[in-house]
């Protein structure tokens, strides 16, 4: 994974990176660049319906939206 600062003050591109296949470690490495430059942009991302959840619920519980019905979760 490749975290370049986007500007002095705040942003980062993340690049040689496949968020379907990225472990716990990863995760964190990406919480921490968040922590630090506030905005993460993260490109070229080919997700399922479920691995795209999965990703989300490493970050946190997920609120959904009750306007567009789910069974995935």
């Amino acid at each position: 994974m490749r975290i370049t600062p986007m500007t002095a003050e705040i942003g980062a591109d993340i690049t040689d990176v496949q968020l379907a296949l990225l472990g716990d470690a990863g995760v964190l490495e990406l919480k921490h660049a968040l922590a630090h430059h506030g905005v993460l942009h993260i490109r070229d991302q080919i997700l399922t319906p479920e691995q795209h959840i999965a990703f989300a619920k490493a970050w946190g519980e997920i609120d959904v939206n009750p306007f567009f019905p789910s069974n995935t979760l």
